[in-house]
């Protein structure tokens, strides 16, 4: 993994309304929207998004989140999964 990666994964950041949004209520979905660093959203909510976002768009991110997930193996770190992000 090179030293770029190790930038890039605290300047980027995603939008995440957490694990369990209520999405029938709009002020609470957007009081629970954050945006956070690639580097501390959960593994699973990487694996998620690698899933389910394959927009052409988003291509430099998707490059990003597989990188990050090369730098977490290669690193022997796991981020569990949470609401209470540390920002």
């Amino acid at each position: 993994m090179n030293k770029l990666h190790e930038v890039q994964r605290h300047l980027y950041k995603w939008g995440t309304f957490g694990k369990n949004p209520d999405m029938s209520n709009n002020a609470a979905l957007m009081k629970a929207f954050q945006v956070v660093p690639i580097s501390q959203l959960s593994t699973y909510h990487i694996y998620a998004i690698l899933r389910m976002d394959q927009r052409r768009h988003l291509l430099h991110y998707l490059r990003l989140f597989k990188n990050e997930l090369k730098y977490r193996a290669l690193n022997g770190l796991y981020i569990p999964e949470t609401d209470r992000y540390k920002i």
